[in-house]
């Protein structure tokens, strides 16, 4: 839409005046709030314009939110990195039972990548709208807390079965790790229960920056793997971190660097109950 934003400035400029001056002699009206109806005026004006031809092009929809996103109160300015964001996309159709067809939008926002500015485990299921608590006193930072807040939806399953006929398919949610450009972020696989080195690895995610941060991760390999009727355990392993409780260029495991420095235990890279349950499988 060439010349929107001058065209509602110039709207804006001229009749807001008029308008103030016309509310200061009505008592109960303040004229300083005036600034505001006239230009969501100006909006619905516009608003009105692009809905004419019913095309709602990308360019449309840009110039609105660059012309108004300043004049108007909007939630997505208010809103802090960690908020999820909630749009719709309208799709206009052929088909004469759903002319327009709506796909819910939603957003993770971050205040950046790695370290603190990841997102909690919390906010990344509220992203998918799964009904899941995960103990998390704070869900506005990265940190959960050891053992959960009560109360919450954990299970403790190191050891699981299939359910039902089929293989088995693991749908990742994210990936927020540390990047390396030649170690991977992340492994994951399956592993004979009492076993821990009998591993059968299924995927895994690589790369460096938005690669590794994301609620939409690459993932190089399968994510379905068929046991049969034996139980299975779970696990995930993280070569690319290099520290970990002080412990400088150290690339592994999390098992690894139980090891080093003499036991799950003396490490405390887990908590004492989940030691204990390493410790006896």
């Amino acid at each position: 839409m060439p010349g929107l934003a001058e065209a509602v400035r110039q709207f804006v400029d001229d009749l807001t005046p008029a308008v103030q001056s016309l509310g200061a002699l009505v008592p109960t009206i303040r004229p300083d709030k005036l600034a505001g109806d006239v230009a969501l005026e100006a909006y619905d004006i516009a608003g009105a314009l692009v809905d004419a031809d019913g095309l709602h092009t990308d360019n449309e929809c840009l110039d609105m939110i660059e012309t108004f996103g300043p004049r108007l109160p909007s939630s997505l300015l208010r809103a802090t990195p960690g908020d999820i964001r909630n749009a719709s996309l309208q799709i206009k159709t052929n088909d004469a039972d759903t002319t327009i067809m709506t796909i819910p939008l939603r957003g993770l926002g971050t205040a950046g990548t790695g370290g603190a500015n990841e997102p909690s485990l919390q906010r990344i299921l509220d992203l998918y709208n799964l009904p899941i608590n995960v103990g998390d006193s704070n869900p506005g930072d990265v940190y959960l807390d050891d053992p959960p807040v009560s109360p919450n939806d954990e299970l403790v399953m190191s050891t699981l079965v299939k359910a039902g006929t089929g293989p088995v398919t693991i749908e990742p949610l994210a990936s927020f790790g540390v990047g390396h450009a030649t170690y991977p972020t992340t492994r994951f696989g399956y592993y004979t229960p009492g076993n821990r080195f009998d591993r059968n690895e299924l995927f895994t995610i690589a790369g460096t920056g938005a690669a590794t941060q994301t609620v939409n991760p690459n993932l190089n390999g399968s994510t379905t793997f068929d046991p049969g009727s034996k139980a299975f355990g779970l696990y995930a392993l993280w070569p690319s971190m290099q520290t970990i409780n002080g412990v400088a260029n150290v690339r592994g495991t999390l098992m690894s660097y139980c090891h080093l420095l003499s036991g799950c235990s003396s490490s405390s890279v887990f908590h004492p109950a989940r030691a204990r349950m390493i410790g006896s499988m």
